[in-house]
């Protein structure tokens, strides 16, 4: 039994963080709030989430994944111009990426079925040095400009 509780502890530490509950996700500091996205027919989809380092240490955020397509970071479109794809993201101590219709946000391309108000799904988020993180997606309304439950604890 002790050459197991080595094994044990290392496997343990080796999993991602898991949420406290839907939509929250608490490790070294950072709070990555429940995502939502309106629901479309469309083949692309734009998704909004917030990641907060409350932390000591500097965060960089260097992907996310969905399996509903590709995802990249977007920059909001400048003077009616398109958005721009964002390389890495650094979110130093106290820093916010807080993504909105009119800020930054996520494009996920290829979406293969459309989605449907009142469904969900994950992604992952992933940040450099503290690992990955899930974020749970809700779908809104067609025509929504924010996440239902925002102010309210999942």
């Amino acid at each position: 039994m002790t050459l197991l509780r080595p094994l044990l502890f290392g496997v343990l530490l080796a999993l991602p963080a898991q949420a406290d509950g839907p939509g929250k996700d608490h490790a070294e500091g950072l709070e990555i709030g429940g995502g939502w996205t309106a629901a479309t027919s469309h083949s692309e989809a734009r998704v909004f989430v917030r990641i907060e380092n409350h932390g000591d240490e500097a965060a960089n955020v260097v992907g996310f994944h969905s399996p509903l397509g590709p995802v990249v970071l977007m920059a909001p479109p400048l003077d009616g111009g398109e958005p721009v794809p964002l390389g890495a993201y650094p979110l130093g101590p106290e820093g916010r990426l807080d993504m909105s219709p009119d800020g930054p946000f996520l494009l996920i391309s290829d979406v293969a079925t459309p989605l449907q108000e009142g469904t969900e799904f994950e992604m992952t988020v992933f940040l450099e040095p503290q690992g990955e993180f899930a974020i749970h997606v809700d779908v809104e309304g067609p025509d929504a400009e924010s996440h239902s439950h925002v102010g309210h604890n999942h």
